[in-house]
């Protein structure tokens, strides 16, 4: 990623932070909101330590826990040692891309095999989209990832914990 496109992706961050705040920021260590949604427990998969950054100051705004991992390998242990509600799943990394840690993660027995894994990439092809959907993987979160689509991507549906929808804003 070039230095520019981190800088805008902090700036993005900065201003839908102030947006969801009203400018107004939370104590650290303080609880979310009563109109915050229940914390849910996630699982990213990201090798960039800036992404991985990034992701996780957005998590913990919206009030949910992150475990942190660095590839796919990693990704399909800490599902299958350990119950999530959701995985972000990034698409490009070493050692299993993301396409086939969510393959692998599919084959996994019991709710581990369900878990819903949403793609986060820099992609915006709809052919590409489509192999991501393939490979078993619910949703795409185009990166740099805009704090107002993270949100409306764990936002509760009525089924489940988080939104399991076709196409979710980026």
């Amino acid at each position: 990623m070039r230095a520019q496109s981190v800088i805008e992706a902090f700036v993005a961050m900065a201003k839908d932070l102030s947006d969801l705040t009203g400018g107004q920021e939370r104590e650290q260590g303080a609880p979310p909101s009563e109109s915050s949604p229940r914390s849910i427990r996630i699982l990213v998969a990201e090798d960039s330590p800036t992404n991985q950054a990034v992701i996780r100051a957005l998590l913990k705004k919206l009030g949910h826990p992150a475990d942190i991992v660095a590839n796919g390998l990693e990704a399909v242990a800490a599902v299958r040692e350990r119950p999530y509600d959701l995985v972000l799943m990034d698409v490009m990394m070493p050692e299993m891309d993301g396409i086939a840690a969510t393959r692998a993660i599919r084959t996994l027995p019991g709710s581990a095999g369900r878990v819903p894994v949403f793609a986060l990439t820099a992609e915006v092809s709809a052919d590409h989209h489509a192999i991501f959907r393939e490979a078993g993987m619910q949703a795409v979160l185009i990166k740099p990832i805009a704090l107002s689509a993270l949100q409306a991507a764990l936002a509760p549906a009525p089924s489940g914990p988080v939104q399991a929808a076709a196409d979710l804003p980026s």
